[in-house]
């Protein structure tokens, strides 16, 4: 991948040093010199853009973060995308990720648990209300600033929940918080994030993970089909009420967990304000007599007491015999007061369901229901179903934002909140965000401007608009009167409509009928089919360097000048050509033809002695001006760079100016590249190599030539 630093993006972003490098990206901390601001610029790799699946996971995260606003999300600024190159510009965050907190606090106190979970599950209600699944909460994903907020990033594998597909070829994802459904491909939703919110949690509490193993696949099977270890017995001051917040969330099927972020969060407050309370409810397995089947009661948690180690407890089965025992005494003193007491309650039930009574048998029961999904439909649509069904008449609808939508009619659902399969009192507010419809905006004039310039305006005016997924498409057209890389024209015209999902061609001049002469691909063709293409389009070639190489001999393995450069009248191109797989040779050999050379010359007439002995003489001389020089260099050394395994660059490198070796997909893993040099002896060789299309050496090295 091309190195940006000390470069300037579109006229704005002043690239100042890379501060994170993953599987599909690079990031920079960057200046904008517009708004004298730093900004985080995650610049999708140039392998990726080939790839059409994760080139969409890259498109799918910048989509993601614009359609939220929130402050424990990181805020998107600026997109780009262009045929050569795509970036996004975020917020650049000044602190630390959580799994690094983490690991330096090994094991985190309630109160850094609570302030930091409730922060990230704000951030994933607000996700869910616009049905954005995270899919890869873990400690990695999530950055801690300097007062403690909190900013979940990197929706790289979100998914609109109201558009899922069953994962069938790879399970994203993190797999030590990975959820059981997403593990297998399945379908996922809000509760899948609220798993590893689980995860994490059970982490901070006891200072591990619930589930290890030698593979990811080992991993991911103990997610499927194992328990996790109790925390408390991992730590003994864990809380039992914790305990239960941390397994529920943590549930292997979906339907036994938290049914959003919303009732999570209202679980870890009522905890907060008295820790010794029960919240949670765990289900143990039980077998029904009748039925003869396996069922789940649900058990409250008993009454938690504290030990004088300081470790919270609940009373043991023979310290709870004691107590009933003793209170049993008590109460045979008191049999009379027991009746009074029966009468009272009596009387005060009597007087609570005639209360009851008086509302109406039609009054809102409050038992739970479970929602439907009214994503998709309208607004009256959804007011009229709910209130004929006898099931969801009491539900409260409630009208949210109204936004514009790509895919959503105006009028139609495009988010509910609580979402679709959760569990609400029957007489629960349904807060539903409406379509305005497709938003439309007129085109700009960038006539006569810089295209990097235009771009940039362009791609501003889309952001700040909401616009999505506009292409801009370049197109590079000769011209005697507009300047190189100037805009001649746009379609659509200014004033015309552009919507989210339109192609904007823009036309750039290249200049002059001779300025035009771009770079062609000869890799792969022969030498004379070169040289005839060459020719044909008037570009001029200096040296052809030959080599040892497994491509057919004569074939070009290497040309100094990069494809699709648009060139210069003084650019001149250098070729290498194979010379086919090197030869095979062995010492016995050489011996043996030596011999065969002095017995030949032994018996020789002294005419031919003589003729033969001023041969070597002259060879003599050859050899004592010759000599080689050699080089090796490592590919370990682009590290020092930046560059990871997953890149794949051009190098090429040159001696004293002249092409010797050029690869096109060379990794940091690759072998060392060992090179040598014909010259005159005492003179200098200078090696050089380079990286990409840059003209500077990455590194040069001097030899004499020995």
């Amino acid at each position: 991948m091309a190195n940006y630093l000390g470069t300037v993006l579109d006229n704005r972003y002043e690239m100042l040093e890379i501060i994170g490098t993953g599987g599909m990206a690079v990031v920079y901390k960057a200046r904008d010199v517009k708004l004298n601001r730093y900004v985080a610029v995650k610049i999708l790799k140039d392998e990726i853009l080939q790839d059409d699946e994760l080139r969409s996971r890259f498109h799918a995260e910048a989509e993601a973060v614009a359609a939220m606003s929130h402050p424990n999300i990181v805020s998107i600024f600026d997109v780009s995308i262009t045929k050569h190159m795509e970036y996004f510009v975020m917020e650049l965050i000044d602190g630390i990720t959580l799994k690094q907190y983490m690991q330096q606090r090994k094991i985190l106190s309630e109160a850094e648990l609570q302030l930091f979970i409730s922060q990230i599950l704000k951030a994933l209600e607000h996700a869910h209300s616009r049905n954005i699944v995270h899919r890869d909460i873990k400690p990695q994903n999530v950055m801690i600033l300097r007062d403690g907020t909190v900013k979940v990033t990197d929706f790289g594998i979100a998914r609109m929940a109201n558009h899922q597909q069953t994962v069938t070829q790879n399970a994203f994802g993190s797999v030590h918080y990975i959820a059981p459904e997403q593990a297998k491909g399945g379908m996922t939703d809000g509760r899948t994030d609220l798993y590893s919110v689980g995860i994490i949690m059970y982490e901070m509490l006891t200072g591990e993970l619930p589930f290890t193993g030698e593979t990811p696949v080992a991993v991911a099977i103990q997610h499927l089909s194992s328990e996790p270890p109790s925390p408390m017995a991992k730590n003994p001051k864990v809380r039992p009420g914790m305990e239960a917040i941390v397994l529920k969330a943590m549930a292997t099927d979906p339907d036994d967990r938290y049914a959003s972020a919303t009732e999570m969060l209202s679980d870890m407050e009522a905890y907060k304000q008295n820790p010794l309370i029960p919240v949670g409810l765990y289900k143990e397995k039980a077998v029904d007599d009748e039925a003869g089947e396996e069922t789940l009661p649900t058990k409250e948690v008993g009454k938690i007491e504290q030990n004088n180690r300081g470790e919270y407890v609940t009373p043991s089965p023979k310290t709870k015999r004691k107590r009933q025992k003793a209170q049993f005494k008590y109460n045979e003193k008191l049999p009379v007061l027991a009746g009074v007491l029966s009468a009272f309650i009596f009387l005060i039930v009597a007087v609570v369901v005639f209360l009851s009574l008086l509302k109406g048998c039609g009054s809102d029961s409050g038992e739970p229901v479970e929602l439907p999904n009214l994503v998709g439909k309208t607004y009256e649509q959804v007011v009229k179903e709910l209130g004929n069904d006898p099931r969801y008449q009491f539900l409260k609808i409630k009208k949210g934002e109204e936004v514009f939508s790509d895919d959503q009619e105006a009028g139609t659902v495009i988010a509910q909140n609580p979402i679709a399969g959760s569990t609400v009192k029957s007489n629960a507010t349904i807060t539903l965000d409406v379509s305005l419809g497709i938003r439309e905006i007129q085109m700009i004039d960038i006539i006569g401007k810089d295209y990097s310039e235009g771009a940039n305006k362009l791609a501003n005016l889309f952001t700040q608009n909401k616009i999505n997924n506009v292409i801009i498409v370049p197109t590079y057209e000769m011209s005697d009167t507009v300047p190189m890389n100037v805009i001649i024209r746009t379609d659509p015209v200014m004033g015309e409509t552009v919507r989210s999902g339109d192609e904007i061609y823009v036309y750039i001049s290249s200049g002059t009928e001779e300025a035009q002469k771009v770079m062609p691909n000869l890799y792969g063709l022969s030498l004379a089919q070169a040289i005839k293409i060459l020719t044909e389009q008037q570009i001029e070639f200096d040296q052809v360097v030959e080599e040892y190489n497994d491509a057919p001999e004569g074939t070009i393995i290497g040309q100094s000048i990069v494809k699709d450069t648009v060139l210069k009248d003084s650019d001149r191109v250098d070729l290498l050509v194979s010379k086919g797989p090197m030869p095979v040779e062995t010492e016995t050999e050489t011996e043996t033809e030596s011999e065969t050379t002095s017995e030949v010359e032994s018996e020789t007439t002294s005419e031919t002695e003589s003729e033969t002995t001023s041969e070597p003489e002259t060879t003599t001389t050859t050899e004592a001006t010759t000599g080689n020089a050699s080089y090796v260099f490592q590919p370990a050394a682009l590290a020092s760079q930046g560059y990871t395994e997953s890149d794949v660059l051009q190098v090429t490198i040159k001696a004293n100016g002249i092409l010797i070796w050029y690869g096109a997909s060379v990794t940091i893993a690759s072998n060392d590249i060992t090179v040598k040099q014909t010259g005159t002896k005492g003179e200098s060789c200078v090696f050089d190599v380079y990286v990409g299309s840059s003209t500077t050496p990455f590194t040069s090295y001097v030899e004499e030539f020995e």
